[in-house]
C-alpha cells in the first residue's frame, strides 16, 4: 500500500489530475488522447460554447439561431473559451462565411456576427483569420469578410488601428479581382472607414502605436494599394462605385500627406479625380469629386502645389462654362 507522503502516489495523483487540467484548456496529450477513444467521456462538463460547436459540426438544427445562441454566450463577461476550442470555431466559422454558394446570407451575417463576439476575448485570431480569407485565392466569397472588418473597427477601433498594415496588404489581393459592384463598394467602405480612424489618431497628437519600422511599413502597403485602386478601378461605369472609389483614394490621399516622402506622387495623383469627368455633360460630378476629396484632407498639414491648383481650378471653369454659357466672360480661360 502507498503511503501518503511517497513518491509514487504523488505521481498517481499527478497523473490522475493531468487529463482534466488539459481538458479545460482545449487540448489533450496525443498518448491520453488515444488510450481515452475507447473509455467513457470525462466527467469536466461541456460548456455551452463547446455544446453550440458540436450542434454546427454535426449539422443539427437551424444554423442561424445556433450561431445567435453562440453571440450571445460568447457577449457574456465571464466567457472566455480555450484556444483549442477557438481554432475548432473559427474553422467551422470561416465555412458558412466565406462560402461562395449554397448558404444563406442570413446564415452568413450570423456567423460575422459570432467573430465579432469572438474578437472581444481573442481579438489577435479573429483578425489572423480574417487576414488570411483576405489573401486567400480560389474559389471564396469575401463579401461577409469585409463586412466582418467593418464591424470589428466598429466595435474595437483601439485594436484594430495595431492591424492596420496587414488589412492594407490583404486588401489589395481584393482590389486586384474585383471590378465592380456591391463587393467593390464594401471594400471601399472599409478602406475608408479604417484610413478615417488612422487619420484621426495621426491628428490628435496620442503616442503612435506603431515602432517606427511598422509605421514605414504601414505607408508603404497604403501607397501600394493607392496605385492599384487606381489602376483597377480608374475606369468603373457605375456612377456608384466611382462615388465609392473617391470616397476611398480620398481616404488614402489623407492619410498618404501626412508622411512628407509620399506626398509628391500623391499630388501627382489629384488630377485623377477630375479627368474621367472632362468629357461628361453632368456639371456636378467634378465638383463632386473634388469635394469628397477637400473634405478628407481636411486637417492635412500640405498646400496643393501651384501647378496642380491650377490645373483643378481650370477644371472647375470649364464645367461652370460649359453648364452657364452666360458665365464665359467671367471666367475666360484663354
Amino acid at each position: 500500500m502507498l503511503g501518503p507522503g511517497s513518491k509514487q502516489h504523488q505521481w498517481q495523483l499527478l497523473c490522475s489530475f493531468l487529463p482534466g487540467l488539459f481538458a479545460c484548456v482545449g487540448c489533450v496529450p496525443r498518448g491520453t488522447r488515444r488510450r481515452a477513444r475507447g473509455r467513457v467521456a470525462s466527467p469536466v462538463p461541456a460548456c455551452a460554447v463547446t455544446l453550440l460547436l458540436q450542434r454546427l459540426q454535426d449539422k443539427e438544427g437551424d444554423r442561424a439561431q445556433a450561431y445567435c445562441e453562440l453571440e450571445h454566450v460568447l457577449r457574456e463577461g465571464d466567457s472566455r473559451p480555450p484556444c483549442g476550442v477557438v481554432n475548432r470555431l473559427l474553422a467551422e466559422v470561416s465555412q458558412d462565411l466565406t462560402a461562395a454558394q449554397g448558404v444563406p446570407d442570413s446564415v452568413r451575417m450570423a456567423a460575422s456576427d459570432v467573430l465579432v463576439a469572438l474578437a472581444r476575448t481573442h481579438f489577435s485570431l479573429v483578425m489572423a483569420e480574417l487576414q488570411g480569407h483576405l489573401k486567400a485565392v480560389g474559389e471564396m466569397s469575401k463579401e461577409f469578410v469585409l463586412l466582418t472588418l467593418s464591424k470589428l473597427f466598429t466595435s474595437y477601433a483601439p485594436q484594430c488601428i495595431s492591424f492596420v498594415w496587414l488589412m492594407l496588404a490583404g486588401l489589395r489581393s481584393v482590389v486586384g479581382w474585383v471590378r465592380g459592384g456591391r463587393i467593390l463598394r464594401i471594400a471601399c467602405a472599409v478602406v475608408k472607414q479604417w484610413l478615417e480612424g488612422v487619420k484621426v489618431h495621426l491628428c490628435s497628437g496620442k503616442q503612435c502605436p506603431w515602432p517606427a519600422m511598422e509605421i514605414q511599413q504601414i505607408y508603404q502597403n497604403l501607397s501600394q494599394l493607392f496605385c492599384t485602386v487606381l489602376r483597377n478601378w480608374q475606369d468603373c461605369k457605375e456612377e456608384k462605385d466611382k462615388q465609392a472609389v473617391l470616397g476611398a483614394v480620398a481616404a488614402m490621399m489623407a492619410v498618404l500627406l501626412q508622411e512628407e516622402l509620399c506626398r509628391e506622387h500623391v499630388w501627382e495623383q489629384l488630377l485623377w479625380l477630375v479627368h474621367p469627368y472632362q468629357e461628361v455633360q453632368d456639371t456636378c460630378r467634378v465638383t463632386k469629386s473634388l469635394s469628397i476629396f477637400l473634405e478628407a484632407l481636411e486637417g492635412v498639414p500640405s498646400v496643393i502645389p501651384k501647378d496642380k491648383f491650377l490645373a483643378i481650378t481650370s477644371a472647375v471653369f470649364y464645367q461652370v462654362r460649359g453648364a452657364y454659357p452666360c458665365a464665359q466672360s467671367s471666367f475666360p480661360l484663354a
